[in-house]
């Protein structure tokens, strides 16, 4: 598969929260690539900052640092200095799909004014032909016609989700953001989405980026999955390596406390010791090292380089497992 999506050096400041803090970095140095047709799953605690890693990658909120390239071409530079049409054709490219249908959609616009609005601001068709489009992409996300005359609010979750990634398919992306699609869903209708996602990447070729706390969600859909602990990637790796055998000890805790049906099963019990330390004044060396057990002197000092560790795996740390 060619690369399709690189991420290099993605970073982002905030100013400082308090008058003897340095900015906040939110996201820090983060780089990673995506192929045409593969799914990357980006885990971590809440607050890592997976979210503000999506939004920088399509510019919602402009990075402090770094390239977005897609196909080669800087999508920073052209969102921030190009032109309309120049922007058009990125936002075409790269689309979201939000955590909150509820909220990612207006509620005085119908379905279906939401999934042509796409079509009247890239003019991609005829105005006398987007009910007709608008018709076709709900069918393709497994919704009736007459959901296009309904309400946000008369829908139900799943429904809204729909609406959203018939919204997303408009324009004919080659990549989508994923950002919890299905942490707001019951589990029935989670999977129904997720086969979903997994048929329009089968049928267009789309590429993912899938943000979730699910580990299971994640592990079912991606190829790969890199995991972030305030603001870093630590860890990236094939799905079925990186779950069988984490190199990293702080993806190694986050699969430890994932519950499972045993309550004699020791899984789903661990605790990392300690909290997640402050964006606002983060430790020195490897953010991690306060509450890692096989800390070294180094890791108070240093940070570890994201390191190839054979078989497509990276990892930054000085004492892997």
């Amino acid at each position: 598969m060619s690369t399709l999506v690189e991420i290099d050096g993605l970073t982002k400041e905030y100013p400082p929260a308090r008058r003897n803090h340095g900015p906040v970095r939110a996201v820090d140095h983060v780089g990673f690539t995506v192929d045409a047709g593969e799914t990357l799953g980006l885990v971590g605690e809440s607050g890592c900052g997976k979210t503000t890693v999506a939004r920088t990658i399509l510019h919602l909120t402009p990075p402090t640092a770094g390239r977005v390239l897609l196909d080669g071409t800087d999508t920073v530079a052209v969102l921030r200095d190009g032109s309309r049409k120049d922007a058009l054709r990125v936002r075409r490219a790269m689309q979201y799909v939000f955590q909150d249908p509820l909220q990612a959609l207006n509620p005085r616009w119908t379905a279906g004014d939401a999934i042509a609005e796409p079509l009247r601001v890239h003019s991609l068709l005829p105005r006398a032909d987007w009910q007709r489009r608008v018709e076709e992409l709900l069918d393709r996300v497994g919704m009736e016609p007459a959901h296009a005359a309904r309400y946000p609010h008369e829908l139900s979750g799943g429904q809204r989700q729909r609406v959203g990634i018939a919204r997303a398919l408009a324009v004919q992306p080659r990549f989508l953001i994923c950002d919890e699609p299905v942490s707001s869903l019951d589990v029935s209708v989670r999977a129904q989405i997720l086969n979903l996602l997994g048929d329009l990447q089968d049928e267009f070729g789309l590429a993912y980026l899938f943000i979730s706390h699910d580990l299971a969600s994640v592990r079912s859909v991606s190829h790969r999955v890199a995991v972030m602990y305030l603001g870093r990637i630590v860890e990236m790796a094939p799905a079925d390596a990186l779950f069988a055998s984490p190199l990293h000890h702080y993806t190694a805790a986050l699969l430890a406390a994932v519950p499972v049906p045993d309550p004699d099963s020791p899984q789903g019990t661990a605790v990392l010791a300690g909290e997640p330390p402050s964006a606002t004044n983060p430790p020195p060396g490897c953010h991690f090292h306060p509450r890692c057990a096989a800390a070294l002197p180094v890791c108070q000092t240093t940070v570890p380089p994201l390191a190839a560790a054979g078989e497509g795996r990276v990892v930054a740390c000085h004492n892997p497992r």
